[in-house]
């Protein structure tokens, strides 16, 4: 996201679609009292599909508890991820959804499927996983090479 004026969009359709995915209504949305949150066109979107939107209390992210925590977990992996790779800090970004992608095909405490087998009820695969900041090659497939392309 660049802008939090994308709040809506990404939000709507997020919410549109893991409704389709899941077969499952979302009831109840937690937000923040930050401006994007509370802007008129999110709020109708929550009134129109009928899901309870409810906002914390302004300075008490506490009252969000599960969100901070898993935020601070992503920054504090992100960090790492940065830190362990020997990027400079400007791949923070790419840090972040690296750290994520692999964060939900990992079990966590207290659970014995990972958090995209709970999503999409399939056992995911990580032998794609390479190290962050790992020097990877991309081919050019047969049809797209000229005959003095190199693979």
């Amino acid at each position: 996201m660049c802008h939090k004026s994308d709040t809506y969009d990404i939000l709507a359709k997020f919410i549109i679609r893991a409704e389709r995915q899941l077969d499952l209504k979302v009831k109840a949305v937690r937000t923040d009292f930050g401006g994007e949150f509370i802007a008129s066109i999110l709020s109708d979107f929550f009134v129109e599909r009928g899901i309870k939107h409810e906002k914390t209390n302004i300075y008490t992210s506490q009252q969000n508890g599960a969100s901070e925590r898993l935020n601070r977990t992503i920054i504090d992996g992100a960090r790492t991820v940065l830190s362990e790779s020997r990027l400079d800090k400007s791949f923070w970004p790419e840090a972040v959804l690296y750290f994520v992608h692999v964060w939900n095909r990992l079990c966590h405490s207290g659970q014995t499927l990972t958090p995209i087998e709970l999503y999409i009820g399939v056992k995911p695969s990580i032998r794609h996983l390479r190290p962050f900041g790992s020097t990877l090659y991309v081919g050019t497939p047969r049809p797209l090479r000229g005959k003095l392309d190199q693979s």
